[in-house]
């Protein structure tokens, strides 16, 4: 099994999050994935229990995406978490400073 590096986006506004399992133990951060994406697809069959648990948090509340730029915007406008692979986040982290971005 394949496991991309993963990246994730919350915003600098008083964020306690620096790992998965600090969005899969806490309820006020609401996190996603891009709908139909690879990072969805590993979620959803890795062996891992970590990835299970965001998989499932995610299927149950539906806090899929549409887009990376979708992601963005809630992760600027809502108490959101956008994952996704390195390339996009970086993009969007050069663009706007006023993200966190961590890597797992």
């Amino acid at each position: 099994m394949l496991f991309l590096p993963l990246f994730f986006l919350v915003s600098r506004t008083g964020s306690s999050i620096n790992s998965l399992e600090d969005l899969v133990e806490q309820d006020k951060i609401k996190y996603g994935v891009l709908r139909g994406g690879s990072v969805g697809r590993m979620f959803e069959t890795s062996p891992l229990s970590l990835h299970r648990a965001l998989w499932s948090h995610m299927t149950q509340h539906d806090t899929f995406v549409p887009s990376t730029l979708v992601g963005v915007r809630k992760v600027r406008n809502e108490n959101y978490a956008y994952l996704s692979e390195e390339p996009y986040l970086q993009y969007w982290n050069q663009v706007r400073a006023q993200f966190l971005l961590w890597t797992f």
